[in-house]
């Protein structure tokens, strides 16, 4: 079974149309994803229950990156927080062949910036995955 490394991915954010940036520095990205709850629809009767699937719910993901207050796209993701709207952003893994990549639509939920004594000074923001989820593009 082949295995790939979490280190050949990057991590990029839409600016513009179809054009995404790669954010630098990432320490490190939760896995994006989604749940679907179920309905119990079991019937006096049934030899098993029975279950209807419900809607998708997006999961959070969280991203902490050491903090540089001169690389653009960690500017402009506090803005992306600032105005609460939905961002899209790509995960590449460019050691699958051909090229993973998965476009994620999210909304800001969580901005925090700030670092101990004995170690990077960093921020992090949390996603929430809305509509449409993780695509395979």
């Amino acid at each position: 079974m082949t295995k790939y490394r979490g280190a050949d991915i990057t991590f990029a954010r839409n600016t513009t149309g179809s054009t995404y940036v790669n954010v630098t520095q990432v320490l490190e990205l939760g896995a994006p994803g989604f749940s679907r709850s179920t309905i119990d629809a079991t019937a006096y009767g049934n030899t098993w229950n029975d279950y209807l699937p419900q809607l998708n719910d997006g999961d959070e993901f969280t991203m902490k990156l050491a903090f540089d207050p001169a690389d653009a796209q960690h500017l402009a993701l506090k803005g992306d927080v600032d105005a609460g709207l939905v961002k899209k952003f790509h995960l590449v893994n460019t050691a699958i062949t051909p090229t993973r990549t998965l476009e994620i639509s999210a909304i800001p939920i969580n901005w925090s910036e700030g670092g101990e004594k004995d170690g990077v000074y960093a921020m992090s923001t949390t996603w929430k995955i809305v509509n449409p989820g993780v695509v395979i593009v």
